[in-house]
């Protein structure tokens, strides 16, 4: 989605919300899920995914870098 938009501006922004958004899905995971007991077991791993995706969106914005002072 993100790669047909020309806008490099709104791709940055784009990608900070996204990390925003799976950072503080991870946090509610942790402090909320691990608390409920049908959902206690899958928290950990639910975590590290959302952690995960919110990693791959630093290297993207660290890839847009690169490519802009390249």
């Amino acid at each position: 989605m993100v790669t047909f938009v020309k806008d490099k501006e709104f791709q940055s922004f784009f990608a900070k919300g996204c990390i925003l958004l799976h950072i503080s899905m991870a946090v509610w995971r942790a402090h909320f899920e691990r608390k409920l007991e049908d959902l206690a077991h899958d928290w950990p791993r639910q975590a590290v995914g959302d952690l995960a995706l919110a990693l791959s969106w630093v290297f993207f914005l660290v890839y847009s870098l690169m490519e802009k002072y390249d």
